[in-house]
């Protein structure tokens, strides 16, 4: 640290060998913790993995274009209860579609084919 003419200035200096050494020790990791322990640990990555495909069904029907939970025009507790379990099932079809259009060669086509359909 320096006092030129009354400003401070700061210099630095990186080890880049150590920031690299750092990166590789520790970036890119992620500890599981679970309370399974009957599975096998590729059971438990695949849970894990598949936690990013729940989430993302949940933030689907957020979307007000696509597969939403909202807005809803019930007032009883029947007919709230009916349009989740509408809207689950329509997440559940439009995750099979998805799934058919990837076996079948189309990955994220068929959101690009859903969003023409809708206009």
């Amino acid at each position: 640290m320096n006092d030129d003419a009354g400003a401070l200035t700061l210099t630095t200096q990186w080890d880049a060998a150590a920031v690299a050494a750092y990166q590789e020790a520790h970036f890119g990791k992620t500890l599981l913790f679970t309370g399974h322990t009957d599975w096998d640990p590729a059971a438990i990555v695949a849970a894990y993995c598949g936690q990013g495909s729940l989430e993302n069904g949940f933030r689907q029907m957020k979307d007000p274009h696509f597969v939403t939970f909202a807005p809803m025009f019930h007032w009883t507790d029947q007919k709230i209860r009916v349009h989740a379990a509408y809207c689950v099932l329509a997440l559940l079809l439009a995750s099979l579609l998805h799934r058919e259009a990837q076996a079948a060669g189309f990955p994220g086509a068929w959101m690009r084919s859903w969003r023409r359909w809708r206009s």
